[in-house]
């Protein structure tokens, strides 16, 4: 995905503020990539879970049905992949977290509403959704807000961003930027 690999980090930097990108990586089609991705982030961020810092993990995924960046708001605890994963594996609603109910929601902590808001006011083509999907996207995100929201000083977000010829790259990058200078103001 070329966005991860063209994100740079001095864009976001802010009078007063220290932002640094602790890891960017591409991950696998597949649930177990997904497991490793979500356990390396938790150890590259685990050091600084008690210092006070904030800790802000953007997980991305591209979404051709949409035209404009959608801010998932949520996860649901359910595996329904209708065309097979990079391992060649469907599953059909299955949990993701066996100890949960197969409909259960886990809330993205920041207030994505208010940066929502923000970015549409600065001519961002973007909006906030409640349903990442039943795929990897999903997965991902749902993993990530279980092994983090308990965490106080981290906060997990999923992106959906369109393909490039709906929203160019260029446009999709600055939106990002702004986003987390916009989650950086509500520290």
């Amino acid at each position: 995905m070329d966005l991860v690999e063209d994100f740079d980090i001095e864009k976001v930097q802010t009078e007063g503020s220290n932002v640094v990108l602790k890891s960017k990586e591409i991950v696998s089609v597949d649930p177990d990539s997904a497991d490793q991705a979500v356990n390396n982030i938790h150890e590259a961020c685990e050091p600084h879970f008690e210092d006070g810092s904030h800790n802000l993990l953007i997980h991305l995924g591209v979404n051709a049905g949409i035209c404009e960046i959608n801010l998932e708001k949520q996860a649901k605890n359910v595996k329904n992949f209708c065309i097979p994963d990079s391992q060649g594996n469907i599953y059909r609603d299955q949990k993701i977290d066996e100890d949960c109910d197969l409909r259960d929601l886990l809330h993205c902590k920041i207030d994505i509403d208010s940066i929502c808001t923000n970015l549409k006011e600065s001519d961002h083509s973007c909006s906030h959704s409640k349903d990442a999907g039943e795929y990897l996207c999903n997965y991902i995100y749902y993993c990530s807000l279980k092994k983090f929201n308990e965490c106080e000083n981290v906060n997990s977000i999923f992106i959906h961003v369109p393909q490039f010829s709906s929203l160019e790259k260029s446009k999709q990058l600055d939106c990002i930027y702004d986003f987390i200078k916009n989650w950086i103001n509500q520290r």
